[in-house]
């Protein structure tokens, strides 16, 4: 994890339970988690808290997990803030690879997509970096 970091993982997910899900998966290897259930706070969040990993839902209403992934890379570019992000979605394997290459362009470095419904290892794998995009 990034030592610089306040926090481990921030998720952002309007699936409340799916977002709990990925705390507990979190909490349960050891890191320290925290959930937003709507992107409008994500921001301020993001800049107090810098977190180390950012599992970020790609769609959700008003503002889209997109829309912060390219937010977070212009971060990147102009004060150096970068973290792993991985950008779940229930859309499928080529509406994540699409979501991901605009993330890459925006300036992200350390993109994952996993598919809804994800399996525990398979997340708790992710969130270490271990893990590999689904198929």
């Amino acid at each position: 994890m990034d030592k610089n970091a306040i926090l481990d993982v921030l998720v952002v997910d309007d699936d409340a339970d799916f977002a709990r899900f990925v705390k507990g998966v979190a909490e349960s290897i050891g890191l320290r988690a925290e959930v937003l259930d709507t992107p409008s706070e994500f921001k301020t969040k993001f800049e107090a808290l810098r977190p180390a990993t950012v599992v970020l839902d790609i769609a959700m209403p008003g503002i889209d997990g997109v829309q912060l992934s390219q937010w977070m890379g212009q971060q990147f570019l102009q004060h150096g803030q970068q973290c792993r992000v991985i950008l779940v979605s229930g859309y499928g394997v080529e509406f994540i690879r699409l979501c991901s290459s605009i993330a890459a362009l925006s300036g992200l470095e350390n993109i994952q997509g996993l598919s809804k419904p994800i399996e525990h290892g398979a997340l708790a794998a992710a969130l270490t970096g271990e893990g590999k995009d689904q198929p």
